[in-house]
C-alpha cells in the first residue's frame, strides 16, 4: 500500500474549525511527531516522492491548530512549521522548479493552504518571509502553454504524470495571500494569464533542476511560441523524457511530448522528442551548459552521458511489468553514449515579419550503436519531400520537419496514441490497445474547446517519425517549420552541417548552431547577425 494512505486518511477525517479537546487526536499529534514512526527530514529519511512528504507533517500542525489549549500544540505547530518550510527549501530548486511532474506539482497548492493557516494562527507569514514560495508560483506560470485550441484555456506543459487542466484559477485564488506583501505580485496573480500591461512574466528562461523554458510572443492569442527541454533532477514521474522537446508554435501544439499519466507509461526515450540507441532507452540525466535569450532567439543546450541502457519495451501497451523492472545492462567500456542537444526558438515580430517561430534542433550523438531519432507530432498523416517530412496537423497548422544533417540511413514512420478511461489502458494490451485506446484524430469540423473524452480530455494521437543514423559520432541539423493550412511555406536550405538558410519572399535569415565553428548560435537576420552563444561558450563533452 501507498505510505501515505493512512495520513491521507487522517487528514480527511479531520473536525472542521475549533478548539477541541480530543484524547485521539492528541494520540495522533504524538504519533506523527514521533521519529519511531516518521523519521523525517531531520534524520534524512524521506518517503517516496515529495507529495508523500507533503502527507505527514500537516497532520500534528493541524491538530496543534485545533487544539490550541493543549500544553503540547506549540510543539506539535512548529513541527509542522519545520517540515513546511524544509519542504519548500528542499523539495523545489532556486528559481522555483519543483521536483516533481508539472502535474504532481500541484501538491504545492496543498502547502500554501497550511502557510495561510499558519499566518491566521499567528505562526508567522511564510509569503512574505520565504521567497522561494514566489518563485515557485513563477514557475507555475512560466509552465503554463499557450492557449491550447483543444480545450480553450493553457495548458499545464505535459510532461510526466501530467493531465489536462491548467493551474491559472489556483494562482488567481492565491493572489489575496500577497495582499499586503507585494501589490503588484498579488495583481499580476489574480490577473494571470490576462494580457495587460504589467502582466506575470512568463518569458524564457532557464530553470535549475528542471531544464530550459522557452517562449516567443507571449500572451499573443495567434502567435505565440512554447518549448521546453527537460535536462536535470527534477524527474518525478518523469520517465524516458530527459532532454526531450514539447514544440508549440502559432499558439498550437505540434511536437508534443506524452504524458499518458500511471497508465501505460511512455517509459522508453523511443516514446518522447530525443534519440534512442537501437531500441535500447539510455540512462542518464541531463546536465544544462548553456542558455542565452534575446529578441531574436533563445537557445538552450544540455548533454547526457550514459554508461547503462534499460531494455525495457518501446511501446508502452507492450510492456508488463513497471518499467524501472526491465533489465539493464552496461555498455562496453570505452563506448559510453554521449548525446548533446541544442535547442533554439527563432522568434518574430508578427507585425513585421511573415515567418512564424521555429525551432532549430542540433544534436550531437557518439553512440557505440545506430542512433533513431524520435517525433512526435500532432499530425494526421507524414509526407516525405526530399529531405524533409510534411505532417498535416490536426489544427490548421502543418509541420514541415527538415532534416538537414546527417545522412539518413532508415526511416520508419509509425504512430501511437492515448485515451479513454485509466481502467480501459490499465487493461488493454497490445492490438487491443490500439483498437480500444489510441485516442481520436480531431475532427475536421473541431470546435475549439470542445476535446473531452470520456475521463475529462480527449486523449491524443500523432504521428511518430523514426530516423537511423549510422553508429559512431552523427551530427544532427533539423529544423521544425510551422505554416497555417493554405499558407505560403518558408524555404530552408542546408549551408552546412550546422547551419540553414530560411527565406520567405524578401525575408532572409541564417541559423547556425553547434558546439564548433565561428559561433556556437547565432542569427544572421537581413544581413544583422546576433550572437546568442560565442565560441567557446559551451566546452567540448569530456572537458
Amino acid at each position: 500500500k501507498c505510505p501515505t494512505t493512512f495520513p491521507r486518511r487522517v487528514e480527511r477525517r479531520m473536525p472542521a474549525g475549533g478548539p477541541f479537546k480530543s484524547r485521539d487526536l492528541a494520540a495522533l499529534a504524538y504519533i506523527f511527531t514521533n521519529p519511531d514512526y516518521w523519521p523525517g527530514p531531520e534524520y534524512r529519511w524521506k518517503i517516496g516522492n515529495p507529495n508523500f512528504h507533503t502527507d505527514m507533517y500537516p497532520i500534528p500542525f493541524l491538530i496543534g491548530l485545533l487544539m490550541p489549549d493543549h500544553p503540547h500544540a506549540r510543539r506539535w505547530v512548529d513541527f509542522g512549521m519545520k517540515n513546511l518550510k524544509w519542504q519548500v527549501e528542499n523539495d523545489s530548486f532556486p528559481g522555483g522548479a519543483w521536483k516533481e511532474s508539472i502535474g504532481y506539482s500541484g501538491a504545492f497548492f496543498g502547502v500554501t493552504a497550511y502557510l495561510r493557516m499558519a499566518r491566521e494562527a499567528g505562526f508567522g507569514d511564510g509569503f512574505r518571509d520565504w521567497p522561494r514560495i514566489r518563485e515557485i508560483l513563477q514557475w507555475f506560470a512560466c509552465m503554463e502553454t499557450p492557449v491550447d485550441p483543444r480545450y480553450g484555456t493553457r495548458q499545464k506543459a505535459p510532461l510526466g504524470d501530467t493531465g489536462a487542466g491548467d493551474y491559472a484559477p489556483r494562482l488567481n485564488r492565491l493572489a489575496e495571500d500577497y495582499r499586503g506583501v507585494d501589490e503588484r505580485f498579488s495583481e499580476r496573480l489574480r490577473r494571470f494569464p490576462e494580457k495587460w500591461e504589467h502582466a506575470m512574466d512568463i518569458g524564457s528562461r532557464a530553470f535549475p533542476g528542471f531544464g530550459a523554458m522557452l517562449r516567443g510572443n507571449a500572451y499573443n492569442e495567434k502567435h505565440e511560441s512554447f518549448v521546453t527541454v527537460k535536462a536535470g533532477p527534477a524527474r518525478n514521474h518523469y520517465q524516458g523524457d530527459e532532454l526531450s522537446f514539447y514544440f508549440a508554435s502559432l499558439s498550437t501544439p505540434l511536437a508534443i511530448d506524452y504524458a499518458c499519466h500511471y497508465s501505460p507509461r511512455p517509459n522508453h526515450a523511443a516514446m518522447h522528442n530525443r534519440p534512442d540507441m537501437k531500441g535500447l532507452s539510455p540512462l542518464a540525466l541531463g546536465v544544462p551548459r548553456g542558455f542565452a535569450t534575446n529578441a531574436v532567439a533563445d537557445v538552450f543546450v544540455a548533454d547526457e552521458l550514459a554508461t547503462r541502457v534499460s531494455h525495457v519495451p518501446i511501446l508502452p501497451h507492450e510492456t508488463t511489468m513497471p518499467g524501472w523492472e526491465y533489465p539493464v545492462t552496461s555498455l562496453p567500456d570505452g563506448r559510453p553514449w554521449k548525446f548533446r542537444r541544442y535547442a533554439m526558438l527563432v522568434k518574430h515580430d508578427p507585425a513585421s515579419s511573415r515567418l512564424p517561430d521555429y525551432l532549430v534542433v542540433r544534436d550531437e550523438i557518439e553512440s557505440p550503436d545506430p542512433p533513431w531519432w524520435n517525433l512526435h507530432v500532432l499530425a494526421r498523416e507524414i509526407q516525405k519531400e526530399g529531405n524533409a517530412f510534411l505532417f498535416t496537423g490536426q489544427l490548421g497548422l502543418d509541420l514541415a520537419v527538415h532534416v538537414l544533417s546527417p545522412d539518413i540511413e532508415e526511416v520508419e514512420q509509425r504512430r501511437w496514441g492515448w485515451g479513454g478511461t485509466l481502467a480501459d489502458k490499465r487493461g488493454k494490451k497490445g492490438a487491443a490497445y490500439e483498437a480500444a485506446c489510441f485516442g481520436r484524430v480531431i475532427p475536421e469540423d473541431f470546435r475549439p474547446g470542445t476535446w473531452k473524452g470520456p475521463d475529462g480530455h480527449g486523449g491524443e494521437q500523432a504521428e511518430w517519425l523514426r530516423i537511423r543514423a549510422a553508429a559512431g559520432r552523427s551530427e544532427w541539423l533539423v529544423v521544425l517549420m510551422p505554416r497555417r493550412r493554405g499558407g505560403e511555406a518558408p524555404r530552408v536550405e542546408r549551408v552546412d552541417g550546422s547551419s540553414a538558410r530560411v527565406s520567405l519572399r524578401a525575408e532572409t535569415e541564417t541559423v547556425r548552431v553547434g558546439t564548433k565553428g565561428e559561433h556556437q548560435a547565432s542569427v544572421t537576420r537581413n544581413g544583422k547577425l546576433t550572437v546568442l552563444l560565442p565560441a567557446g561558450t559551451v566546452k567540448p563533452p569530456g572537458s
